[in-house]
């Protein structure tokens, strides 16, 4: 199906967000579709990190709605809006550099556990390793994550999010960070 022709998936409508006196944003609109590409594009300051903070439950708006496949909803935090399928990487990797990389890559879902509430550590580690193998990667997912490059976490936690199924998944400046090599 023609992904125009579907309904959205996700839908932030009359977004309006006031951080004290300072007014980010002014009366938002935006519908996403699965399989849908969009860009936000602005000047720093714009609001469009405040935007993606809003859907994925980091912000609530100071008025408007957010729906998700036409129901009404609010986020209370990111954990609710990843359960939902959305996702987000943000400009700086995230990831706790003590904990290995596999350990950082399923915070979010949880470690698989066993009927004792011990991680299955090798169960840990071969979802980390499928994760990363469905795009192309195949870095050490026992490492621990402050040993790795800065693309590495990048591409580490785009892997996580889209092993999670995100329906809808937002790279806020992902690159940003990164050198001219990476």
């Amino acid at each position: 199906m023609d992904p125009s022709q579907s309904p959205p998936f996700l839908q932030l409508q009359g977004i309006h967000k006031s951080f004290g006196g300072i007014q980010a944003l002014s009366g938002i609109d935006l519908d996403v579709r699965e399989g849908e590409i969009h860009g936000l594009v602005g000047e720093n300051g714009a609001g469009k990190s405040t935007l993606i903070n809003i859907a994925t439950g980091v912000h609530q708006p100071t008025e408007g709605k957010l729906l998700v496949r036409r129901e009404s909803i609010r986020f209370a935090n990111p954990h609710e809006a990843t359960a939902a399928g959305i996702a987000v990487v943000h400009q700086e990797a995230e990831l706790f550099a003590k904990l290995s990389l596999a350990e950082n890559m399923l915070l979010g879902p949880g470690l698989p556990r066993g009927p004792l509430g011990w991680v299955k550590w090798g169960e840990t580690y071969r979802i980390a390793e499928e994760a990363l193998s469905e795009i192309g990667e195949n870095f050490p997912v026992r490492t621990r994550a402050g040993s790795l490059s800065i693309a590495q976490r990048v591409l580490a936690q785009i892997a996580s999010a889209l092993h999670q199924e995100a329906r809808v998944l937002f790279l806020d400046e992902p690159t940003a960070s990164l050198t001219d090599k990476e």
